[in-house]
């Protein structure tokens, strides 16, 4: 998976660098280039060997000795590491499994140089549309992947994520999306979208009970578009649309269609009908929206008088009601054109 130099081959299983002849304390200006695969495990790592290189090779000597050893994980709680390393080296050679922990661990029966001090610098950095390297925008992710597997219990970092504290979990990762940045909320605002728009429309069930997330997810997927266009008002058409926004409406945007699965058989049975979310509406404008743009909230009642059964059903009371269009009918197309504020008066003259 190391790409090869122009005398060698296209990848390569080893890289070496430089001889640096007479010095202790030697500077590798190496970089090496990796193709790492897209599905990692935590048996994914980087493993460094330091040889001592005899230049006068003796008899029955030799020419490269091993002097120690170091690693690093590529993956540890389900985040790619990546940034500046300051390794211990082990004299030794790795017991078997070591993969799974870093060499900070002060493995059993290991003898290390310097008393176990970090003396092997390295800085390791990535490029990927895979992993977002954001640790707000990581735990999201990972809790939704968790909740759409339902693979409980599941350890993230210090916390084992179970039914009990799935839904505190969650809302916690909703509400700290704010802080991720937003270059890489740009750079996955499509996987973003999708998964706050299937939390709003089909709110999970958890240990047999539907957990409403809808306002959280609102409310972030709000935060999120007001943050596009204020920091990126070069890149809106002539009407004030943004050009991400208006290329997810129209290339990407699906009304979720699928329920999401049910959990597995014997972990909860539970007799409940999945129904659509409908989002609860405050009198006043929630307080943690802070959009530039004032915008009016439907005063409508989110409470259907009949709740659909599938997204069928729904399109075609919508389409059977295009003469007289009411604002229930109409209540789960108005919660995502209020999202998109520059864009709902495009949606409007196309419902209309």
């Amino acid at each position: 998976v190391i790409f090869g130099k122009s005398s060698c081959a296209e990848f390569m299983k080893e890289a070496y660098t430089p001889i640096i002849y007479h010095n202790k304390s030697p500077e590798f200006y190496e970089e090496m280039k990796m193709k790492i695969p897209a599905n990692l495990t935590d048996n994914h790592h980087l493993l460094f060997t330091f040889y001592h290189i005899s230049c006068q090779p003796k008899q029955n000597t030799p020419l490269e000795t091993p002097v120690g050893y170091t690693w690093i994980p590529l993956m540890q709680h389900g985040r790619l590491r990546t940034g500046s390393f300051s390794l211990p080296v082990s004299v030794e050679k790795p017991p078997p499994s070591y993969s799974v922990l870093t060499p900070d661990v002060q493995l059993p029966g290991m003898k290390w140089v310097d008393n176990h001090k970090g003396v092997f610098n390295v800085e390791v950095t990535a490029t990927s549309s895979v992993h977002t390297q954001d640790p707000h925008l990581d735990k999201f992710f990972t809790l939704v992947y968790v909740l759409e597997e339902y693979s409980f219990p599941f350890r993230l970092k210090d916390v084992i994520i179970t039914e009990a504290n799935m839904e505190g979990e969650l809302k916690a990762s909703i509400a700290a999306l704010r802080g991720a940045q937003l270059d890489t909320c740009v750079r996955f605002l499509h996987q973003l979208l999708n998964k706050l728009i299937q939390l709003i429309v089909y709110p999970p069930v958890i240990a047999g009970q539907i957990v409403n997330l809808g306002r959280a997810a609102f409310e972030a997927m709000a935060l999120l578009v007001n943050q596009i266009h204020k920091n990126l008002e070069g890149n809106q058409d002539q009407h004030g649309r943004n050009n991400l926004l208006a290329s997810y409406v129209h290339y990407v945007f699906r009304l979720p269609t699928a329920e999401p699965l049910m959990p597995p058989a014997g972990a909860h049975s539970y007799e409940m009908p999945v129904q659509y979310a409908t989002l609860s509406r405050a009198t006043g404008r929630p307080s943690s929206l802070h959009l530039s743009r004032s915008k009016s909230i439907s005063n409508s009642n989110p409470d259907l008088a009949c709740t659909p059964i599938t997204p069928d059903e729904e399109v075609q009371r919508i389409i059977g009601s295009k003469v007289s269009l009411s604002f229930s009918s109409m209540y789960y197309s108005f919660s995502f054109m209020f999202l998109l504020h520059p864009l709902c008066h495009f949606f409007i003259i196309e419902l209309f």
